[in-house]
């Protein structure tokens, strides 16, 4: 999708939060960062680590997670080091989580991309 928009060279920063709706499956993550810099071309990419611990994501483990980022930081990605975390944590106190905004690890990614945005 991001190969519909015209190339964007005042754009300087981006922030995706990806791989927890696909499962945290691989596909095309070199494809996805040569189109964001096409468009974007002096941009630089953050992505934000996912959720998981719930739906179609319950068997996935932390060490999973963090091997599914290492792929995006090796190709130029800057991650962040919140996740939103295992859901498993707040599917008690926190109804239909994880898209609860109170969910505490929002806050902290919150304030981590102010941080890397100054």
């Amino acid at each position: 999708m991001v190969s519909n928009y015209k190339t964007s060279p005042k754009v300087k920063n981006i922030v995706l939060c990806i791989g927890t709706n696909n499962n945290f499956r691989t596909g095309n993550i070199k494809q996805l960062f040569k189109a964001v810099k096409k468009t974007f071309p002096n941009a630089t990419i953050y992505v934000i680590k996912g959720s998981w611990g719930w739906g179609n994501n319950d068997k996935i483990t932390p060490k999973e997670v963090n091997a599914y980022y290492d792929m995006f930081q090796k190709i130029g990605f800057v991650g962040t080091a919140t996740a939103i975390g295992d859901m498993t944590l707040y599917s008690k106190k926190y109804a239909n989580a994880p898209h609860n905004a109170g969910i505490p690890t929002y806050a902290a990614i919150g304030k981590e991309v102010d941080n890397l945005l100054k």
